[in-house]
């Protein structure tokens, strides 16, 4: 029996630090075939093959058992070219685990084909998440995300072309986020950073809101499920909308989300309310400014050399 867990069957705390987190045949997994997310150290020792510049891209397949992918590989990044602007395009497909893309920093870029567990982009500091499985999924309103996605989150962007759990962007401090619906205790103690939803909505969104905003179709919340002592509704400005629709346009392009289509497409006004803070600490513009940067910088991209350090074959325990 485990002493910190009580459960049967788990190998003791030394064999996990012993087991080999990432094998040879592994490692040599051909483009083009999905190879294992499990080992980071994969992404970061696998060839890099350009598709269609500037942007490098890495395939992997990922798995429930693949948790904080993105947390390891951000630090050896860093490490690696420091804040240089490098970009690096990731694609996955599965199901994957706990925190998938967590910490992930700017350059960064993971796009899932399939759904992901709790804590999708925890620590969320830069990097850019995109989460489909596929237009029918977003029709059906299928669940992609689970409960807590961009907990403290101080920048960088989510695309979700589906649901997600609870407390969505829960202490979010600056991301921008679009999604197709969610639980309940959306947006809780946000204190910045943007946040779009495209379907439902559940109650006591904004519970403990003081920064940031959010926007929600009309149809999207019933009655008063919103947190009225937090938070207040408004009808959008023309900026606002001009600023939505580039957003929209992006989920559209990275998600091919249907219902970012269809709001693009009606030929009419968009008609978001804007969910604030009952005293907002700043101006709509000043919520907007780092989002509307980050929209409009461009995208560079470098060769990945491998410090030798990285290509050693010891195991990596996450």
């Amino acid at each position: 029996m485990h002493p910190l867990t009580g459960l049967t069957g788990l190998p003791e705390a030394g064999h996990l630090v012993a087991a080999p987190y990432v094998t040879s045949q592994q490692l040599s997994t051909p483009r083009g075939e999905y190879g294992p997310a499990a080992p980071e150290l994969a992404m970061l020792k696998k060839p890099v093959t350009t598709i269609g510049p500037p942007l490098n891209t890495l395939d992997f397949r990922i798995t429930n058992a693949d948790r904080a992918i993105g947390a390891h590989l951000s630090g050896e990044m860093l490490r690696r070219h420091g804040s240089s602007g490098t970009t690096v395009n990731h694609e996955f497909i599965g199901s994957a685990g706990q925190s998938f893309a967590a910490f992930l920093i700017a350059g960064l870029n993971f796009r899932l084909l399939g759904e992901a567990n709790d804590c999708v982009g925890k620590g969320l500091c830069g990097g850019t998440v995109a989460i489909t499985a596929g237009p029918d999924a977003s029709l059906r309103g299928d669940v992609l995300a689970g409960n807590t996605a961009l907990y403290g989150a101080t920048s960088g962007e989510l695309y979700i072309a589906g649901r997600a759990g609870e407390r969505f962007a829960v202490r979010n401090s600056g991301a921008l986020a679009v999604v197709e619906g969610i639980g309940q205790h959306g947006c809780e103690y946000m204190t910045a950073g943007v946040t779009v939803i495209l379907g439902p909505a559940g109650t006591n969104l904004g519970a403990g809101m003081t920064g940031g905003l959010t926007y929600l179709l009309p149809d999207s919340i019933g009655g008063h499920d919103y947190n009225q002592q937090s938070v207040r509704l408004a009808p959008i400005e023309v900026r606002e909308e001009l600023w939505l629709r580039r957003v929209l346009r992006k989920h559209l392009r990275l998600t091919d989300s249907p219902r970012a289509a269809h709001l693009l497409n009606t030929g009419r006004p968009l008609s978001f309310l804007r969910v604030e803070p009952v005293q907002p600490p700043c101006t709509i513009a000043e919520t907007w400014a780092a989002i509307l940067a980050r929209l409009k910088r461009p995208k560079t991209a470098a060769p990945l050399e491998v410090p030798q350090t990285v290509l050693s074959e010891e195991p990596v325990l996450m």
